[in-house]
C-alpha cells in the first residue's frame, strides 16, 4: 500500500535527523494537504500543457501522464438532486466537465451573456437545447421547467487518506483491515513528492528547519528521476 510506504519512510527520515515522531493523526492531515496539492498540480500542469503555454522538452509524455492521473477522479454520469430552483453540486465535486439533459450536453453561459442569452428568440434556451449558468456550488438550468433529469459528469476531489493502525506495545502498527482505511489516490511516480510536502509540514509543526531541508533535498531528488 502506497501510504504505508510513504509513511515508513517519513518515519525514517524524521528517525534519522533525531527529530522525533509524527501521530498517525498528524501523518494523516499532513497526508490530505499534500495530495490535495498534488491534484491541484495536475489540473494546472494539465490546463498550461493544453493551452500551449508548458516549456518543457517532453511535454507530451507529461501530458500523457498527467491525463492518465486525472483519468482517475472522474465520475460518470450522476443524477442532480433540484431543490429551490437550483440543481446542486455533488459534495466532492472537484471541477464540472459537463452537464447532460435527455443525453445532451447543456451549454454553460456566462454569467455577464444571460440576459442577451434569454432575450435571444433565435438561439435562446429550450428543453432541446437547454443552458446553465454556475453559482458557486450550485446550477441554474434554463428553461427553469427542466427540474428533473439533469446529470453531471465531473472531476471528483481526491478522498482523504488514512492511515489505520493498531497499538501493539504502544506502538501504532499499521492495519489496512481496519475500518476506514483509504489508500492515497496519486501515482507511484510522486511519492517523492508527497513525503517531501509531507515532511515539510512536520518540519514547520515542529519549527525545525532542517527537517524542511531534509524535505527539499527529497524533492529535488525526485524531481531529477
Amino acid at each position: 500500500m502506497m501510504i504505508n510506504d510513504v509513511r515508513n519512510i517519513v518515519d525514517f527520515i524524521l528517525n534519522k535527523e533525531s527529530r522525533g515522531y509524527i501521530t498517525p493523526l498528524q501523518f494523516n492531515t499532513f497526508a490530505k494537504q499534500a495530495q490535495q496539492e498534488i491534484v491541484d498540480d495536475y489540473f494546472y500542469e494539465y490546463n498550461k500543457a493544453i493551452l500551449g503555454k508548458s516549456q518543457r522538452i517532453n511535454y507530451k509524455d507529461s501530458v500523457t501522464r498527467i491525463k492518465e492521473a486525472i483519468d482517475t477522479f472522474i465520475v460518470s454520469p450522476t443524477n442532480m438532486v433540484f431543490s429551490n430552483g437550483f440543481f446542486n453540486s455533488p459534495s466532492n465535486l472537484y471541477t464540472t466537465i459537463n452537464l447532460i439533459y435527455n443525453g445532451k450536453e447543456i451549454e454553460e453561459v456566462p454569467r455577464e451573456k444571460l440576459s442577451y442569452f434569454l432575450t435571444n428568440k433565435v438561439a435562446g434556451p429550450s428543453v432541446f437545447y437547454p443552458a446553465y449558468v454556475k453559482y458557486e456550488d450550485k446550477y441554474k438550468i434554463y428553461p427553469d421547467t427542466i427540474v428533473s433529469g439533469v446529470q453531471i459528469i465531473y472531476f471528483r476531489n481526491p478522498k482523504d487518506p488514512n492511515w489505520t493502525y493498531e497499538l501493539i506495545g504502544g506502538n501504532a502498527i499499521f492495519n489496512q483491515s481496519k475500518q476506514g482505511f483509504q489508500d492515497l489516490e496519486i501515482g507511484y511516480d510522486d511519492k517523492f513528492k508527497i513525503i517531501s510536502k509531507i515532511l515539510k509540514y512536520a518540519g514547520l509543526n515542529m519549527r525545525e528547519p532542517d527537517i524542511v531541508g531534509a524535505a527539499i533535498a527529497l524533492e529535488n531528488q525526485g524531481d531529477a528521476k
